[in-house]
């Protein structure tokens, strides 16, 4: 467990049709209960496709992270939900593809069942939750991504990426009581500074996942180390703080590596955020043996965050 990676633990997480319902609910109605999770059933994940043309066929394999077919009144809605950590820059792009996929897949279902008359396909709805540190800067929509003549706005399809960026959340939107803690959880460990007072109980099973999205297999195994089925995340904090301290991070020598890596890698890239800067003053010693490793192959910031999210 004290290997679990944020990706495949938010699937699970989200399979559970009280958190899928209620997160919905919380960014896209305000907190009414629109979905209910009585009225969802779980969808396969596989839109593996063949796209049929006049100069043959091409066939697409993809996987959605988590579906969810929602039924209002035998109406029918495909919702997904797309796990991202690293800002994509062609997110609008991919969540176009993979809703596009999803239409072509039921075409041809529809097709054998009802021939070409009277086709009717159940809408795709995707949200792309971002749980990483920095604030989103990619594009939300294809326009994003686009130089567009001034005669042509408003005439191009667009494609809204329904980007969530989840340390912009409003808590007081959602019921259920794993999804509040989730988001606040998540919200106050990138807000923390290290000095004041986080108070917060959560169940253990939702402070490893919180532990896992912040990329911290230190503050994990503190989380593991406490007895009971409830966490108190000022606790856990607080020993991490401690621990921290104790294993000198921030002091000695290393402190000159990170230094020299940090500009180092400005001149390379030509800019690093305060958060990527941050993240850097804030590896182990095996994380920064792996950045100055692989210092060759690092082309942006992006690399840096797959590096140390690889240890």
């Amino acid at each position: 467990m004290l290997n679990c990676k944020a990706d495949p633990t938010l699937k699970d997480y989200f399979r559970d049709k009280v958190h899928f319902a209620d997160f919905l609910n919380g960014i896209y109605f305000s907190g009414q209960q629109v979905l209910s999770p009585e009225h969802l059933s779980v969808v396969d994940t596989d839109m593996s496709t063949v796209v049929e043309g006049k100069k043959g066929t091409v066939s697409f394999n993809r996987n959605r992270d988590v579906i969810m077919k929602d039924n209002q009144n035998g109406i029918y809605v495909l919702n997904a939900i797309e796990n991202q950590k690293a800002i994509d820059y062609t997110m609008p792009v991919r969540v176009f593809v993979y809703d596009a996929l999803m239409y072509n897949q039921q075409l041809k279902q529809l097709k054998k069942k009802k021939g070409r008359k009277k086709l009717k396909l159940e809408p795709v709805m995707t949200s792309v939750i971002y749980y990483g540190e920095r604030s989103w800067s990619g594009p939300r929509c294809l326009s994003d991504m686009m130089k567009i003549p001034k005669e042509y706005k408003g005439m191009i399809n667009d494609w809204d990426a329904r980007i969530i960026d989840i340390k912009d959340i409003d808590v007081d939107l959602f019921q259920d009581e794993d999804n509040r803690a989730l988001i606040q959880g998540i919200q106050m460990f990138y807000r923390w500074n290290g000095k004041e007072e986080i108070k917060l109980e959560v169940k253990k099973e939702v402070a490893i996942l919180i532990a896992s999205i912040v990329n911290s297999k230190k503050f994990l195994k503190i989380i593991k180390e406490q007895e009971g089925e409830k966490v108190v995340m000022c606790t856990s904090l607080d020993l991490f703080a401690k621990r921290n301290r104790k294993a000198g991070f921030n002091k000695g020598r290393n402190e000159g590596k990170k230094t020299m890596l940090i500009e180092l890698l400005k001149t390379k890239i030509g800019y690093l955020s305060k958060e990527t800067i941050q993240l850097i003053r804030n590896c182990n010693r095996k994380e920064l043996e792996q950045l100055t490793k692989q210092f060759v192959m690092i082309n942006n910031q992006e690399d840096i965050l797959e590096i140390l999210d690889m240890h």
